[in-house]
């Protein structure tokens, strides 16, 4: 006797794979924010979401390429985390921890090898300064804890410490890891205050598979100054024409509640590092460096 139920679960089954396969092929334009964090990732993001043709996803930082867990789900979860799109539009990704993981990369490249990649830059000592304001506010939050259940082993290692109080968010914890890590006496993704900062290599990993052609790369001080020339650009660079109505307000402006002094601790720990990133941005990359 035929199991009708049995036999309508999997057809639904099979429906459903058919429609995740069509909304796979029919997907947009793909267009990521890739980096870097603390740069101005999430006013760009508003700044270009005010276009029609822009489409974002459901939240701003979609997180899927650069959590090996997240990632390990499959592109289709991925496409969920975008409303049906019409022909024509662009999906919005703008996810800053994409820029410095080695293996988003080339993820994004195997999900959408004809993608659009935009790079956001701030001066290394101010945004790994900020990066570290923001730390220390997270490591007294619980939803930080939540976010750190989706990382990958390492990032939880070095910051569940911190969120469950064992160890206090002190600039020295952050910068004696991390060196340890660049002289080969450690291994590890985070902590990155310094190595989010370092440029070249993680600009490199995207132009090496997408071609310069498809990769942008901007400074945060040009968001602050010209914000309309800036915005024009990126939507030149990605085919669509520009608004004449948009608004540019400042956003996510977080409070500074750590000491000053870790700022020049950060510059005394990292300025050879940056010195010598900031030229190869020049001779390389042909980059106007403002800082």
């Amino acid at each position: 006797k035929p199991d009708f139920a049995e036999a309508q679960s999997n057809l639904d089954n099979v429906l459903q794979l058919i429609r995740y396969q069509t909304a796979l092929k029919e997907l947009p334009q793909h267009v990521f924010i890739v980096g870097a964090q603390k740069a101005g990732t999430t006013a760009l993001h508003s700044y270009l979401t005010q276009h029609p043709m822009i489409i974002a996803g459901l939240g701003k930082e979609l997180g899927f390429f650069h959590k090996d867990a997240v990632y390990a789900e499959g592109a289709r979860n991925y496409r969920y985390g975008f409303p049906d799109s019409p022909s024509g539009t662009h999906a919005l990704d703008a996810t800053p921890e994409y820029m410095y993981h080695s293996k988003s990369a080339e993820r994004i490249h195997s999900f959408r090898s004809d993608a659009k990649i935009i790079m956001l830059l701030r001066e290394p000592v101010s945004r790994a300064f900020s990066a570290f304001n923001m730390y220390q506010q997270y490591s007294k939050q619980s939803f930080f804890r939540k976010i750190l259940q989706t990382s990958n082993a390492d990032v939880k290692a070095f910051f569940m410490p911190l969120v469950e109080g064992k160890i206090e968010p002190e600039i020295r914890y952050f910068l004696d890891r991390e060196m340890a890590i660049i002289n080969g006496e450690a291994e590890g993704e985070e902590p990155a205050l310094i190595r989010r900062g370092i440029y070249a290599p993680q600009i490199e990993r995207f132009i090496r598979l997408f071609g310069g052609e498809k990769v942008l790369v901007l400074f945060s001080d040009d968001l602050k100054r010209k914000p309309a020339e800036i915005v024009t650009q990126i939507f030149n660079f990605i085919g669509l024409e520009p608004l004449v109505d948009a608004q540019y307000p400042l956003k996510h402006v977080r409070e500074y509640t750590v000491n000053v002094s870790a700022k020049d601790e950060i510059s005394r720990c990292a300025g050879g590092l940056f010195a010598k990133d900031k030229q190869e941005l020049r001779d390389i990359y042909g980059l106007n460096v403002p800082w």
